[in-house]
């Protein structure tokens, strides 16, 4: 399968899914979401939903959109439900703690990806929205 993240996949994980193996690496440019929102977002619009979908970089995200937070209604983002990707221990509940701690709460999850050697869902995507 085609995974594209700033973090290596863990060996554990390629040893039980050996098509999920990194083929290259390249350099990109990353910026903190809070530098370029004010480009693309008017604060004064009270609908504005972030999508999240970074592959092991959730964490980093949102961390990157402190000043950005404040002024979302939603949040969709991809949860992965055990950390698959080195530097990575930002799984299922310290999601959802750090989402009920901003005032968000959990609207609807759907699955998004399964081992099928295992039957193990991975990851989900979360729906949250504040009240």
């Amino acid at each position: 399968s085609v995974f594209s993240s700033a973090l290596d996949i863990k060996d554990s994980y390629v040893a039980h899914n050996p098509k999920s193996r990194a083929i290259r690496s390249e350099r990109v440019p990353l910026y903190r979401i809070d530098s370029i929102a004010p480009q693309y977002i008017d604060p004064k619009d009270g609908n504005i939903l972030l999508k999240i979908d970074t592959q092991g970089f959730e964490k980093q995200v949102l961390e990157g959109a402190k000043t950005l937070l404040p002024q979302l209604k939603g949040i969709k983002i991809e949860i992965p439900l055990y950390p698959i990707y080195e530097g990575s221990d930002f799984a299922f509940y310290e999601i959802a703690d750090f989402m009920k701690e901003r005032g968000f709460q959990p609207y609807s999850f759907h699955i998004e990806g399964v081992d099928l050697n295992t039957g193990r869902v991975n990851t989900i995507d979360g729906l949250f929205f504040r009240p």
